[in-house]
């Protein structure tokens, strides 16, 4: 999932962990209005075995962007899948000691597929035929719904013509499309916060019931020597 051709005919890089602020708003709302109302399925492309944190980092990018429901239309396809000589693709991504990875793939509902580079013919077919079969098993899990929110709404309206109430609509749709990036920003960072609320109290049950499990060993230990003590002594 790399940048994405910019209307003007520039490089709009608004997924790269090293974009920068400036025109953000105008390349956020270009993409906006390129793909409204709404994708069904997006698609991410990472070279199989090297996600690395920039790429955690872009897919988190994604997420302010699009907003988080944007992971229920999203595919993992990895590349260089002859990298995987003897090793299957399901036996990599559930054994990767990468927890970026294996929390992305179960983030997509584990759609994922690979591609070898080196493929032609029946096999370049053929993984082009599972990639398909991978988007209409999301469209039926979607019921054939596209992912939307507030944004794609202010860019439909721009699309037909409307705001023509004020001065510069295309002004006051880059205002919302700051205003609706920043609520989704927000909400990400809820939802981050509540799943590390959620981790603590688990961990913090977990160390009860280890604290409840160590006093249960001692009494019985105790119980035991005790016994031990009192046949000893009748003998």
């Amino acid at each position: 999932m790399g940048g994405k051709e910019h209307p003007s005919g520039g490089h709009a890089p608004i997924f790269e962990s090293k974009a920068q602020n400036q025109n953000m708003d105008k390349d956020i709302g270009d993409c906006y209005l390129l793909c409204a109302p709404g994708p069904h399925v997006l698609l991410l492309v990472t070279q199989l075995g090297r996600f690395t944190a920039e790429d955690a980092m872009a897919v988190r990018m994604v997420k302010e962007v699009f907003g988080v429901g944007v992971m229920r239309h999203m595919i993992v396809l990895f590349t260089r899948k002859e990298d995987l000589a003897d090793t299957s693709l399901e036996e990599f991504v559930t054994h990767t000691d990468n927890h970026s990875l294996r929390s992305l793939v179960q983030e997509c509902g584990g759609r994922y597929c690979a591609f070898n580079n080196r493929a032609s013919g029946e096999e370049q077919q053929g993984q082009l035929a599972e990639l398909m079969a991978l988007v209409r098993r999301l469209e039926q899990e979607c019921e054939g719904s596209f992912h939307s929110n507030g944004l794609f709404a202010y860019a439909q309206v721009l699309l037909r013509g409307g705001y023509s109430e004020h001065q510069d609509p295309h002004r006051y749709y880059l205002a919302k499309v700051r205003q609706e990036v920043e609520k989704q920003k927000r909400e990400l960072k809820e939802q981050e916060g509540s799943w590390v609320a959620k981790m603590l109290c688990a961990v913090h049950s977990c160390s009860h019931a280890a604290v409840y499990a160590l006093l249960i060993a001692l009494a019985l230990i105790l119980f035991i020597t005790f016994v031990n003590l009192y046949i000893s002594r009748w003998k």
